[in-house]
């Protein structure tokens, strides 16, 4: 089965007509079957028609590697951005620290609120009653 097959399987297994999966990821649909024909692709343009067909981002990337092994192919897929996995890994890391960043400043917002609530009791010791 070539990739292009594999493309084709999953868009007929989804029931969805060419259009509707062409209106889903912005294209023409004589783009989707350009796709069919192909044998590179971007990891984007791959995960974009795994999600347009309703499954896993990376259902088409799995389904060519497992073909790949089963033909008992020695040659890497062509994707023309192969790191991938890195990308993926370097963005999650990057929203990680963001995340770190910003519960820091939470706990320092946290400790100016409870050190200003202080300062207020304080005060309010000190300021007489108007009744």
């Amino acid at each position: 089965m070539s990739k292009g097959d594999i493309i084709k399987t999953l868009i007929t297994e989804s029931g969805l007509p060419i259009t509707e999966i062409a209106r889903r990821i912005n294209v023409d649909r004589r783009t989707i079957y350009a796709y069919m024909k192909k044998d590179n692709w971007k990891p984007e343009t791959l995960k974009q028609i795994s999600i347009a067909c309703n499954k896993d981002a990376n259902y088409l990337l799995k389904k060519i590697l497992d073909s790949n092994s089963k033909q008992g192919e020695d040659k890497q897929i062509k994707i023309e951005e192969p790191n991938v996995i890195y990308h993926s890994t370097k963005k999650l890391n990057d929203l990680l620290t963001e995340n770190a960043i910003l519960l820091h400043k939470l706990v320092e917002l946290q400790e100016k609120h409870i050190l200003l609530h202080e300062e207020y009791l304080q005060l309010k010791k000190t300021i007489p009653d108007k009744q």
